[in-house]
């Protein structure tokens, strides 16, 4: 039986890495989304027989349901620059509480990855590091198994 993975943020910079060397595997099947068009432009055509959705996690949508039932969800979407409150909210709040709910209204008791930031450590008192704190603490609540991982830095393809 195949695994299945939903990925957020999937046509981002990690995203673009990991799908790559995830597709390598027969295992697998990855399911990606992710709101930019022109990165999920860049992914689809990369990776012509992956599943991809262009949404904004952060609003009800068919990605939903295709987050159901997964045996994996990483979770790299994040809004990581801006001035506003409100866009720190949507992406890294509201889209990472909706990702979470769907992948528990399956049947299945999915391993959940977060990709996190290890700014939650420093002194930083900024938009940015206040939400992943709260992404955290959001994913830590959640009651799925999970892991919390906080890159200090973040390098491959573009």
């Amino acid at each position: 039986m195949k695994t299945r993975v939903f990925i957020a943020g999937a046509a981002g910079l990690v995203g673009q890495n990991l799908i790559a060397q995830l597709a390598q595997a027969d295992d697998l099947i990855l399911i990606a989304a992710d709101k930019h068009p022109k990165n999920v432009e860049t992914l689809r055509r990369l990776h012509p027989g992956l599943t991809v959705f262009e949404a904004d996690l952060a609003e009800p949508g068919d990605w939903e349901a295709a987050a159901r039932d997964c045996d994996a969800i990483v979770m790299l979407q994040a809004q990581i620059g801006g001035l506003k409150a409100e866009a720190f909210e949507r992406n890294n709040i509201v889209a990472t509480e909706r990702v979470l709910a769907a992948a528990k209204a399956g049947g299945v008791d999915p391993f959940v990855v977060h990709i996190s930031s290890s700014v939650v450590n420093s002194a930083a008192q900024d938009l940015y590091t206040e939400s992943k704190k709260r992404q955290e603490a959001i994913v830590a609540a959640s009651g799925l198994t999970h892991v919390i991982l906080r890159p200090t830095l973040m390098f491959g393809w573009f």
